[in-house]
């Protein structure tokens, strides 16, 4: 289960359990043994893969690391312990060191990798080494707060949860419960949440379920974390002022500094080692797991050796993603993951950009863990973002350009001002999730506050990384520079703490909510005016109908829809019959056969496009049409001829459909007779053309197809109620 291995016991480092990273424990092991000594990690800095052969050395090693991979992702068998003392720093990655150079020669700069085994653009290279400098010691001290932090609940995280979720999801033991405690909290929200929200009407809990779908209080703004450490001790106060009023207060006010201490720890970023931990619980993860045991390597073995297009495409995909990577995730598994989803869940099978938020999460966990969290980002996170119309991401550029418009005034005027679309710059960061513009490091950090708090971080980054180059983009007036000029410089943003420390108010996460799904039905609603435009267009060349009366037939057809939902063979017959009140008897052979040809896609329902072209020959088409329509009724095997037991068939139907009565069958077998006798050389069947010659010689059949007044139009009539 998941809590079983979502934190590496020194046996499961020993053994390698992400085994995809060569030489990782032996060189971490040596950083921690130094670390003492050297607080400040210089050893650590400027790290490169100094010759090729360092490079091949390592593919080699990630390609033995492959066979393991299967191995390794089984072995949950290992709880929180406390053997998870000795904190990797680096957490997970390949480190390989390098003496310090006086300068930066052309190999260092092409060879020089990050902490998670990527190439450093040469351009960036001196950038990321004063980067390292500053982080390596920031992120030491994040692994002895997390390290302490999952000492202490080891119960709770061993259980998927939050220390404070218990406390804070029981609505009897809210602050809520007593109203001078919810008006001390409200007066001191400052320390919880900067929207100057209480905590009574901003009583939420961390959801083991879902994505954040709940604000979290803690401010991204440092100057206030100050209060957010007062703020126990001015619970204290009161609590003395009033006797000590509750323990279950005091437990609750416990909760929720701890809850915004935690949350100002996320911010500065996870430690990579505690990553697959935390990532879990924030998105349910771990839930996935326990009650979908066996279900992943089901669909890979039920799927073996199966193609679809969504298998080709991501084969074709497998290699583009994240070129430059040495060793921080394998490629199979990358497949392996991506294809297993693609059966999971074909609706959406496979879109580019689930291979890069894949790959991303294998480098902290193996397959299974990052199937389940991939099912989550989809289905929750990024909601219709990977369909046929990528809905999900139009919408939320839409929200993301509100935002702007509040949130950033002159600079979304001045988009606006050059017809600027914010989808050029930030579409690849939605569709993405951050991790092909920005460096790893700080994409990472996103991806901890984005599945700690939800999606309105995903918007939140987005609008501080505006925020941060504004003065520049306000500079700029050709479209095509923005786009340059964001893309050079977010991907070197290698700071993340910018990010979370500009001066914008947070979002609220209902509101996204909201906003997503009443913007969702706008959209949707205008593509499927667009389409249906497109289509009436289409249909409007092809058949004989005016547009006014497509438009009208729409509209009646869209009644149908919602009285019987589809249009079946049974509804078909309701139409047919109201366009021709002349067939009053049973005609069900008739009728079957006639929505069959009706039927293109063969789905056992007619569209609008088939209903209307079906009607259209019927009904005002040409002698020419209505004969090949007739001949495609009586071809029931579609063999593209009619013989003899065809015609017999659908002859008795059209005289069931006009309420003609043959007792002895004389009338039928003579028409029959004579129309397999207009067929060449002795055969049994009739050709098309040969059909439309033997038809004549039977009355019913032109009655029936409008044959005997080629000239005669109807309207279809589709008002059924």
């Amino acid at each position: 289960m998941w809590e079983e291995d979502a934190l590496s016991s020194s046996d499961e480092e020993e053994n390698g359990k992400q085994t995809t990273l060569p030489e990782l424990h032996a060189k971490l092991r040596q950083v921690n043994s130094k670390s003492a000594s050297n607080p400040n990690g210089q050893e650590m800095k400027n790290r490169t893969m100094s010759s090729p052969e360092k490079n091949r050395n390592t593919n080699n090693n990630n390609d033995n690391d492959d066979n393991n991979n299967n191995q390794n992702n089984d072995s949950n068998n290992n709880s929180l312990s406390s053997s998870t003392s000795s904190v990797d720093i680096s957490s997970g990655r390949v480190l390989r060191e390098s003496k310090k150079r006086d300068s930066w020669d052309e190999e260092a700069k092409e060879n020089q990798r990050d902490l998670y085994g990527f190439v450093i653009k040469g351009t960036h290279g001196a950038e990321y080494s004063k980067f390292i400098e500053n982080y390596l010691p920031q992120l030491q001290k994040q692994n002895e707060s997390f390290q302490q932090f999952v000492e202490a609940n080891k119960d709770d995280l061993n259980n998927g949860i939050l220390p404070w979720t218990k406390v804070l999801s029981n609505e009897n033991q809210t602050p809520t419960s007593s109203p001078i405690f919810r008006s001390f909290l409200r007066s001191h929200s400052d320390g919880l949440n900067n929207s100057n929200k209480s905590a009574g009407e901003n009583n939420q809990t961390v959801s083991s379920e879902t994505f954040g779908e709940n604000d979290h209080p803690a401010s991204p703004n440092p100057q206030k974390e100050s209060s957010i450490s007062n703020l126990s001790a001015k619970v204290s106060s009161y609590l003395g002022n009033f006797g000590g009023r509750s323990s279950t207060e005091s437990i609750v006010a416990q909760s929720l500094q701890q809850r915004a201490q935690f949350s100002s720890m996320v911010r500065k970023g996870i430690p990579p080692k505690y990553r697959p931990l935390f990532w879990k619980i924030f998105s349910g993860t771990n839930k996935a797991l326990k009650e979908n045991q066996g279900v992943y390597q089901q669909i890979l073995e039920s799927n073996a050796n199966k193609e679809s297009t969504a298998v080709l495409q991501i084969e074709k995909d497998i290699c583009r993603t994240f070129a430059s990577s040495i060793g921080s995730f394998s490629r199979d598994s990358l497949k392996r993951v991506l294809v297993a989803y693609s059966w999971k869940n074909p609706k959406v099978g496979y879109c580019q950009a689930m291979n890069f938020i894949v790959a991303g999460l294998l480098i902290f966990m193996g397959e299974e863990e990052a199937f389940w969290l991939l099912a989550s980002v989809v289905e929750r996170l990024l909601p219709d973002y990977f369909n046929e119309n990528v809905t999900g991401s139009r919408v939320d550029a839409v929200i993301l350009n509100k935002y702007m418009r509040k949130r950033l005034p002159k600079l979304h005027k001045h988009f606006e001002k050059m017809n600027f679309n914010i989808l050029i710059i930030c579409a690849q960061w939605l569709m993405c999730l951050y991790i092909t513009s920005v460096p790893n490091e700080t994409a990472f950090r996103m991806w901890d506050v984005i599945f700690y708090l939800g999606p309105k971080t995903i918007f939140e980054v987005a609008l501080s990384i505006m925020k941060i180059y504004e003065k520049q983009l306000l500079s700029i007036s050709d479209e095509t520079e923005i786009g340059i000029f964001v893309t050079e410089e977010v991907s070197k943003l290698y700071d993340a703490d910018p990010l979370f420390e500009t001066a914008l108010k947070p979002l609220d996460s209902k509101k996204i909510k909201n906003l997503r799904e009443s913007i969702r039905h706008e959209i949707e609603n205008e593509t499927k005016q667009r389409i249906i435009q497109f289509e009436n267009d289409d249909i409007s060349r092809s058949t004989q109908f005016s547009m006014d009366e497509i438009n009208q037939l729409r509209l009646q057809f869209q009644q149908i829809e919602i009285e019987y939902k589809i249009i079946d063979e049974v509804v078909f017959e309701r139409i047919a019959r109201k366009t021709f009140p002349e067939w009053k008897g049973n005609g069900h052979r008739f009728l079957s056969n006639l929505f069959r040809v009706f039927d293109r896609n063969k789905d056992h329902m007619l569209n609008f496009r088939e209903l209307i072209s079906g009607l259209s020959i019927l009904c005002k088409g040409t002698a020419e049409q209505r004969t090949s329509l007739c001949f495609q009724v009586f071809d029931e095997e579609e063999k593209q001829k009619v013989d003899q037991k065809n015609l017999i068939h659908l002859l008795t139907g059209i005289y069931e459909l006009y309420e003609q009565k043959d007792d002895n069958d004389s009338e039928k077998k003579f028409f029959v007779d004579m129309m397999i006798s207009k067929s060449h050389e002795g055969h049994s069947y009739l050709e098309e053309k040969q059909f439309a010659e033997a038809i004549l010689f039977q009355p019913l059949i032109l009655k029936c197809f409008l044959l005997d007044q080629p000239k005669e139009c109807r309207g279809p009539d589709l008002k059924l109620s």
